[in-house]
């Protein structure tokens, strides 16, 4: 960009950047803010891909991001002023316009009636039969079908992501596949099999590619989707997710058995790696499906080169290679327009331990709005602090009691009478010596209903 600029230098009056980035970089690529760090010049950044509710300046440069779904339209207005026969900007005011307020034009209404006449007609198009849910409980707490504390399906493998998966892995005929869910809430009820449910279980229109890799690699590559989760400990009863990464970064692997351990920190999480029974082997080559999306990442991070690439869906089926089209194509040509939900639960999260005499209680005030999961700022990422026993003590959100200590009493067995481990009771108390507690002394326990 700097050297494209340095060639429009007195070319032009204004300088305005759109690019199909968010303000913050990932996969090796920069974001917005380090554009306009690096380049001054610009007026105005209008951004996307991040889908943020984004108006600040950076260096100078006005940036600017409107949400998704079309929440708003970014406006920016430049007022300029000539001098010496040059025109200068003096002033750039930007501000995200919400569409909610502004009524609907209805000429272009009625003008384009037929679009989406067609477009709720294609939605609706059966394509085959759902035999039973997919999903019982989408949401972990609740069991609702919307996601308001943290999903079942990024906390254990279900049979949404197995199918998706499982057809990248039929098209590709690939050892392994990855894939990851867009809409927290993705699943399929019981009924007809429509196209719009495609959609809902997969988002974006990305194409399907297979690539050659490492073992070595891919182990990298599992680590880094790994990264989601926040790093688990003593007192957690809820596994939570790394606020700085968005949940469809997060992906989950068929085609191998694998272990996730949270008491390990990111990087060196991935454990007990199984490919169709074998342990993964760093400098044996094997073949994953992944999404056009996800391969440009694996490029970013140097896993992969083009020249791994083996398979195009794009380039082979055109529109027909999109992963939706495919999904569809699977299900009618090999499931007899059937789809019926298998999992196979060939990952787990391990290294924690999420039970605690709290933890329905805990539960129970989540579910009744009491208690509140954080989410990010932004609120695109839910979940992102886990629940803590030994905090919510501290906030005195839960309840504690005492206990006098009798004499020939342990730590061990007055934890083990109110459902605790000793080590739960030593840090609830922070004693100095578990091994030595007195008779008199008095000691919180957990005031329980």
């Amino acid at each position: 960009l700097k050297k494209v600029i340095a060639e429009l230098e007195g070319k032009y009056d204004v300088l305005i950047g759109a690019f199909h980035l968010g303000p913050e970089g990932e996969h090796g690529y920069e974001g917005s803010i380090t554009i306009a760090e690096a380049c001054p010049e610009y007026s105005v950044i209008f951004c996307g891909h991040a889908h943020s509710k984004y108006n600040e300046v950076t260096n100078g440069v006005h940036i600017i991001e409107p949400g998704k779904w079309g929440w708003a339209l970014a406006k920016a207005v430049i007022k300029l002023e000539k001098t010496d026969d040059k025109w200068e900007v003096v002033e750039v005011v930007t501000e995200n316009l919400e569409t909610k307020t502004v009524k609907e034009d209805e000429d272009v209404l009625a003008k384009f009636k037929f679009v989406h006449d067609q477009s709720i007609a294609d939605a609706n198009l059966i394509v085959g039969e759902i035999a039973a849910d997919f999903i019982a409980s989408p949401d972990y707490i609740t069991g609702e079908a919307a996601i308001t504390t943290m999903p079942t399906s990024q906390l254990e493998d279900t049979s949404v992501i197995d199918l998706i998966n499982e057809v990248q892995m039929f098209y590709t005929g690939a050892d392994v596949s990855s894939a990851a869910l867009f809409n927290f809430g993705s699943n399929l009820l019981k009924g007809p099999f429509k196209k719009k449910d495609v959609a809902f279980i997969y988002l974006y229109p990305n194409t399907l590619v297979g690539t050659k890799i490492t073992g070595a690699n891919l182990k990298k590559y599992m680590e880094w989707s790994a990264s989601y989760y926040n790093t688990w400990k003593d007192g957690d009863v809820t596994v939570s997710f790394n606020p700085d990464i968005r949940g469809y970064n997060y992906d989950m692997f068929s085609g191998m058995t694998y272990e996730v351990n949270l008491s390990k920190p990111a990087g060196d999480r991935v454990e007990n790696i199984l490919v169709n029974g074998l342990p993964l082997v760093g400098n044996n080559i094997y073949r994953l499906s992944l999404n056009n999306y996800r391969f440009g990442t694996l490029l970013g991070l140097e896993l992969v080169t083009m020249d791994d690439r083996y398979y195009d869906s794009y380039e082979t089926l055109q529109d027909a290679g999109r992963i939706q089209a495919m999904i569809v194509k699977y299900v009618q040509d090999e499931k007899g327009g059937v789809l019926a939900p298998t999992v196979d639960n060939n990952w787990k999260i391990t290294g924690v331990d999420l039970e605690s005499p709290f933890k329905e209680v805990i539960f129970d005030m989540v579910r009744s709005g009491e208690l509140k999961i954080p989410t990010s700022e932004d609120g695109r990422t839910l979940n992102t602090k886990a629940l803590n026993v030994f905090e919510l003590i501290d906030e005195e959100v839960l309840k504690v009691s005492t206990y006098v200590v009798q004499a020939g009493d342990n730590l061990w067995a007055i934890a083990e009478k109110y459902g605790f481990t000793w080590e739960e009771l030593n840090e609830i108390n922070d004693l100095e010596n578990a091994r030595l507690i007195l008779p008199g002394q008095t000691i919180l326990v957990p005031a329980l209903p």
